[in-house]
């Protein structure tokens, strides 16, 4: 299905934009008035419903650019893609992680194949149900004209979620610079229950994974597992993000090594008793510069750790991440804590995610961690000094 252009035109189609049917064919042509008051006509040709609508919308924006539409033409706001492009990119580019850019950009992509120059005002929640139906047949290359229709087979619920995530953000944005008065209602789509399940390693399994990576991995194992740091924070710590004196890890941006936290969330990690052990006696071995781990794959120590250890899966870095969590859990750590530890912007992934194995509730006060004699939960909400 096409866009549905309904605020201007009649049918679905862009203001000035006609059909007529010769010989079993469709014509399109785009009318307009010129900055003179006069009336023109552009022949478009026979083509689908589709490249007419965009061909109009081409038409619009360059006739409006060169000053040669009536002031009653004229295009009432800024299009989808002058917007992304004008706009948004650069707001993305300097808020969000390089992967969550990646992955943002990849769905502005399918929104801007679809949307193109149709002006964001004119954007409704009916348009947006439509490109939820036009997204779940067309599959391929995108960006470029190149989307597909796919007869087998359609697009995720998950992938078009994150799609109407993407025009969320982008539409919040608009409303924040004042182009938009209101943003229109984003319905998801239901996304299957059973999901993969999320495979993680229980308390009494850390040391068994950790001892089966060997002595010059084990470290490393243990690091992912006692911090619930993400697979690209552990990469890029630093002897210097160490603070051995106050019992810290500093995760922070790393521009030198291409780094940057997710959404921002730099915090302070507390090294649990075992790890700072361990890593207080391997402190000298550690580069002065450079990441503390530089030239060790956490993924590829896993997968034969994993099987050393005798699991009946492989664990993966974000499963030594859910592991983590869902210990912290177990141990009865506040929800807000274990929220600032892992860098969860969202209050909700903790509840719906992590805090799976228990029906009881996390009690929002002191408490202490098995995980050592003395161990105890720091306040990360605490100032420093």
């Amino acid at each position: 299905m096409c866009p549905a252009h309904r605020k201007r035109g009649q049918g679905g189609l862009p203001r000035g934009l006609v059909r007529n049917k010769a010989k079993g064919k469709t014509y399109w042509r785009f009318l307009y008035t010129d900055h003179h008051g006069d009336r023109q006509s552009v022949q478009i040709g026979a083509v689908s419903k589709r490249e007419a609508v965009t061909t109009a919308h081409q038409l619009l924006a360059e006739l409006s650019e060169k000053g040669r539409l009536h002031p009653s033409d004229a295009p009432a706001s800024v299009g989808w893609s002058e917007f992304v492009d004008g706009y948004y990119l650069a707001y993305l580019e300097e808020q969000k992680a390089p992967a969550t850019i990646a992955s943002e950009r990849a769905s502005l992509g399918w929104l801007g194949e679809y949307f193109l120059a149709m002006p964001i005002t004119a954007i409704t929640t009916g348009d947006v149900e439509d490109y939820k139906r036009w997204r779940r047949v067309h599959r391929g290359a995108h960006g470029k004209g190149k989307a597909r229709r796919v007869p087998k087979g359609q697009t995720s619920a998950r992938t078009i979620n994150l799609n109407l995530q993407a025009f969320r953000n982008v539409m919040n944005y608009a409303r924040q610079l004042g182009k938009l008065e209101q943003v229109p209602e984003v319905i998801r789509l239901p996304e299957k229950a059973e999901r993969r399940p999320r495979k993680y390693i229980e308390a009494n399994q850390f040391e068994t994974v950790i001892d089966a990576a060997g002595p010059k991995r084990r470290l490393l194992v243990m690091f992912a597992l006692y911090t619930g740091m993400r697979p690209g924070e552990i990469a890029s710590r630093t002897l210097a993000d160490l603070e051995f004196d106050r019992g810290l890890i500093r995760v922070d941006d790393h521009p030198e090594q291409g780094f940057m936290v997710k959404a921002g969330q730099r915090r302070l990690v507390p090294m649990l008793p075992k790890l700072q052990e361990e890593l207080e006696a391997a402190r000298d071995e550690f580069p002065t510069s450079g990441p503390i781990f530089e030239g060790q794959s956490l993924k590829m120590t896993l997968r034969r750790a994993s099987k050393a250890a005798g699991l009946d899966f492989v664990l993966s870095p974000h499963g030594c991440r859910h592991s983590f969590a869902t210990r912290a859990a177990s141990d009865r750590w506040p929800i807000r804590l274990l929220q600032d530890w892992l860098g969860h912007s969202d209050l909700r992934m903790i509840s719906e995610v992590y805090v799976h194995l228990d029906e009881k509730p996390l009690q929002d006060q002191a408490v202490r961690t098995r995980w050592g004699e003395d161990a105890k939960v720091i306040d990360l909400h605490k100032k420093d000094g």
